[in-house]
């Protein structure tokens, strides 16, 4: 029987993946975008200056670059705020029609997603405190450094730095945190964001003067949609030939000029200023209704399947609808609540009009 059990798991499991899987394909064409009136761009807002938010509005160099590619198309902006390592699987689900989020070409996310030419490119460089032994690059080889997630700072750090400690962060801005405290000794780094991150904690950390590698930053698209990609990229051309990029990058500098030095203004000026407890707020309300949906709606189910499972009956059609749900408990049981929500987000409730918090009440009861 556990041997049957094991099975039945793999099996709906490789199911799972393999209908998730199925799903990539192109996506929407300039046609079909256009007259649907607005494009939707996915970015993960977590990367100050090139995308963070301000209260409840998307700011930073990527977004304006995807609000001016918005307007040379002629249609509105729909954004989406999704985990840096979550932005291609938005892409082949057709969640979004392009991704901008400091985004650089690699190999590995070439086989999924197609890319533009490049827009931006920046020195990737090593952060350290002030107080630091560290002097040049070797010298973090048996460190502790920081990177943000899935980025090609935490790839280059991974393949060369192998006797190091590496810690991924979701936000910079926590790598930040930690290097002041000495949890960490470098952070790995676009030189614009290091920068920034040097004005936040006071002029206390510093750049060391030789870079790490030179990374240039594109923006992706579902693979095999060459006509959008081919639009993008003539946009992005003549936005450069403008020089709009460089304006908008030069005023994103010029704000990290001028930030706040003192940590207690920092602190106020983000939380209070800046209104960010009010996604804090937004997310425990959020976090509250999910729980309380997915309870009653796991009580009920619980109960019925449970109910269903124990009967005795001689009924065939019963005896079925009792297989079908000792079935039903195998996958639950045997599947990672992670893959469910991916599945289930991606694959069976996929339409956009649908509610990521729906979504997460649903699996979740």
């Amino acid at each position: 029987m556990a041997s049957f059990k094991k099975i039945v798991r793999f099996l709906a499991t490789t199911i799972l993946f393999m209908s998730f899987l199925s799903c990539l394909a192109s996506g929407l064409g300039l046609k079909e975008i256009k007259e649907r009136g607005y494009i939707k761009v996915s970015t993960n807002a977590e990367f100050d200056p090139f995308e963070y938010r301000e209260g409840e509005e998307f700011v930073g160099i990527d977004i304006e670059i995807a609000k001016k590619i918005a307007e040379y198309l002629g249609v509105k902006i729909k954004l989406n705020d999704v985990s840096f390592d979550a932005l291609t699987l938005e892409l082949n689900n057709h969640s979004c029609d392009f991704a901008i989020a400091a985004m650089s070409y690699s190999e590995d996310r070439a086989k999924s997603v197609d890319f533009s030419e490049p827009y931006y490119t920046s020195r990737q460089v090593i952060l350290v405190l002030n107080s630091s032994d560290v002097k040049f690059p070797e010298d973090i080889k048996n460190k502790k450094i920081g990177v943000s997630i899935g980025t090609t700072g935490d790839i280059y750090c991974t393949e060369n730095y192998p006797g190091a400690s590496i810690t991924r962060y979701n936000k910079i801005t926590e790598a930040a945190s930690e290097l002041r405290s000495k949890e960490i000794d470098a952070i790995v780094v676009d030189e614009v964001t290091a920068k920034r991150i040097i004005k936040i904690l006071g002029n206390l950390a510093k750049i060391l003067e030789e870079s790490l590698f030179e990374d240039s930053y594109r923006i992706a698209v579902s693979k095999g949609n060459q006509e959008l990609l081919n639009q993008l990229n003539f946009i992005l051309g003549s936005m450069i030939k403008k020089e709009e990029i460089t304006q908008i990058v030069d005023k994103y500098l010029s704000i990290s000029d001028s930030v706040e030095q003192n940590l207690s203004s920092q602190i106020y000026n983000n939380l209070i200023n800046k209104q960010r407890y009010k996604i804090i707020l937004q997310g425990l309300a959020t976090t509250l209704k999910i729980t309380f949906v997915a309870l009653i709606i796991g009580i009920f189910l619980g109960v019925g399947v449970a109910l269903i499972s124990v009967s005795r009956t001689s009924n065939m059609f019963l005896k079925i609808i009792k297989l079908v749900a000792k079935f039903y408990v195998l996958i639950i049981r045997g599947t990672p609540v992670v893959i469910q929500l991916f599945v289930i987000h991606y694959l069976i409730l996929s339409s956009p009009g649908i509610s990521k918090v729906v979504v997460a009440m649903i699996t979740f009861g």
